[in-house]
């Protein structure tokens, strides 16, 4: 793996490659199986960060995945994240556009949210709301969905939708609560809902009822 990184104050660029070789992965002891299935990870990370009230943090990104097996092929995703707080006011979103044969045709994931925090009580409180939606044929990349999707990491992206509330609080006493409601739902009864690992997670499909739960 090779890193690359390049500061400008308050713009920076990180790049990356790295290559994972399995010569054998089929192979039984006694037999030769010269398939390989060999995958190559690269990218590029933008950061910019502005003194503007309603855009202080723009990101943009590019993540190539390749893979030498037939079934895979390759894949794509570029990504676009911006970020503020105007006063009481905050607010994030991205948007990620994917393309490739590993996918079957291009795709898109996008999050949300907004928030409003106010004084009361010698306490600081934020009500907030987000939103989530992943197409059915996106492929995760980069698993991680803390915070978007609820805070138990189960879920991927992938055919998945749902909304999000959340209520928290900090104390002068560096005391913190919050409380989160998150509702999850397929976008296609026809496919499965995923792992945040990327597998599938039970056998949904061909199936009206597009609720996963809350």
């Amino acid at each position: 793996a090779v890193k690359m990184s390049y500061n400008f104050g308050k713009y920076s660029i990180d790049t990356f490659a790295a290559k994972i070789t399995n010569a054998w992965p089929n192979s039984a002891p006694g037999t030769l199986n010269i398939t390989h299935d060999d995958a190559s990870l690269y990218g590029l990370y933008a950061k910019f960060r502005y003194n503007i009230e309603a855009l202080k943090e723009l990101d943009l990104y590019y993540f190539g995945l390749t893979s030498s097996n037939a079934l895979n092929g390759y894949r794509s995703t570029n990504g676009l994240r911006v970020k503020s707080n105007m006063g009481a006011i905050d607010y994030r979103l991205e948007d990620a556009y994917q393309w490739g044969p590993r996918i079957g045709k291009k795709s898109n994931m996008f999050d949300g949210d907004v928030g409003y925090s106010f004084d009361a009580m010698s306490a600081k409180f934020r009500l907030g709301v987000g939103f989530f939606h992943g197409e059915e044929n996106y492929n995760v990349m980069f698993p991680t969905t803390h915070g978007k999707m609820g805070h138990l990491d189960i879920l991927g992206r992938q055919n998945a939708m749902g909304y999000r509330g959340q209520f928290s609080s900090s104390y002068k006493n560096n005391t913190r609560a919050s409380v989160d409601f998150t509702q999850l739902s397929r976008i296609s009864g026809q496919k499965n809902v995923f792992n945040a690992d990327g597998t599938a997670l039970g056998s949904g499909t061909n199936n009206d009822n597009k609720n996963i739960g809350s």
